[in-house]
């Protein structure tokens, strides 16, 4: 029986990438995909998933002030996925202490 292949085409021994360097391509190949969904104009799908891990995000942090019987910092609304990531992260790590 044939050895099987990475997708690609190339032989993944041959590529002279490391493990790492491997996934952050595919990572990058992957975004790409999404990014480029069929009868969507161009940038639409990473606005809609913007939108939609905002959404998710927003929904993770009012759970968690909501748990606590605490008000959600006034603001997060308006805030971007990067911060509001960030946030998230800090509440997060600051349970498990």
């Amino acid at each position: 029986a044939a050895a099987g292949r990475q997708l690609g085409g190339a032989d993944a021994a041959g590529d002279g990438l490391t493990p790492e360097e491997r996934r952050q391509k595919a990572l990058e190949a992957a975004e790409k995909r999404q990014n480029n969904l069929p009868g969507l104009a161009p940038g639409k799908a990473a606005e809609m998933r913007e939108k939609q891990q905002k959404e998710e995000l927003l929904g993770r942090i009012s759970e968690h002030y909501s748990r606590r019987k605490m008000d959600m910092p006034m603001g997060l609304n308006t805030a971007g996925v990067d911060l509001l990531r960030k946030h998230w992260e800090q509440i997060r790590t600051g349970d498990s202490t």
